[in-house]
C-alpha cells in the first residue's frame, strides 16, 4: 500500500491500526518513497505446538559433541 505524507498524518491511528501482518505501507512525498511502516509481529509460546513430530529417539549423533 502506497499512502502521501498528508494522509499519514491525517490518519496515522487508523493507518496503524489496519496494518496488515508482513505488509509494508509505504509514504511518499510528491512522487518519492521516504517512509515504511510495517507492523511489529508478535510471537507467541507454542504456536508451533504439535507441529513437529519426532519418529525415534537417536541420541547417536550426539555423542560426538558431548564428553
Amino acid at each position: 500500500m502506497t499512502v502521501s505524507l498528508q494522509d499519514a498524518q491525517a490518519g496515522l491511528a487508523d493507518l496503524i491500526h489496519h496494518l496488515t501482518p508482513g505488509e509494508p505501507v509505504f509514504i511518499t512525498e510528491g512522487d518519492r518513497p521516504i517512509a515504511v511502516l510495517s507492523s511489529v509481529q508478535r510471537r507467541e509460546l507454542g504456536l508451533l505446538k504439535g507441529k513437529l513430530e519426532i519418529l525415534a529417539d537417536d541420541d547417536d549423533h550426539f555423542a560426538e559433541y558431548m564428553p
